[in-house]
């Protein structure tokens, strides 16, 4: 978390009530764009918020939205985003009622070893800067900076 403070130009505010640690948020604040659909730059995201069980249900958790919130603005964000696990349902209807919107949805499941016969195998690009292989069962088209699907 420290590490990604010092990369992503980030903050760890803790919230203090009489004396005892209630919660804590991190904020990164430059925080480089890497989809392919997305523009070149950055944006800021609140990490991790964190509010102890005993705590919840005061206003602590939308106080450290404000504070990440602000000191995000503050740093020259013009994009804000959080994650939110799917069941944690409490948590997403704090982040949509403090006007976060839903921008993409990541699914998971056990993978399978098994797959039917009749699917195409998938194009293998082997990208050697990274060693990474991407595989796509699509068209695409590879240039010195960017993967391209066609």
């Amino acid at each position: 978390m420290l590490e990604e403070c010092r990369q992503y130009a980030g903050q760890i505010f803790v919230l203090e009530v009489d004396g005892a640690v209630a919660g804590f948020t991190t904020v990164y604040t430059r925080v480089p764009f890497d989809r392919l659909d997305e523009p070149p730059g950055d944006y800021a995201i609140i990490a991790e918020l964190l509010v102890r069980r005993e705590y919840r249900r005061r206003g602590y958790a939308r106080a450290l939205l404000a504070h990440g919130e602000r000191y995000a603005a503050a740093q020259g964000a013009t994009e804000l985003r959080i994650g939110v696990l799917s069941d944690n349902t409490a948590a997403r209807a704090l982040y949509l009622d403090y006007g976060f919107r839903p921008y993409i949805e990541t699914l998971s499941k056990s993978p399978s070893h098994r797959l039917p016969a009749s699917w195409p195998s998938p194009a293998i690009v082997r990208c050697r800067e990274s060693s990474q292989i991407f595989s796509y069962p699509v068209a695409f088209r590879l240039t010195a900076d960017r993967l391209w699907l066609v």
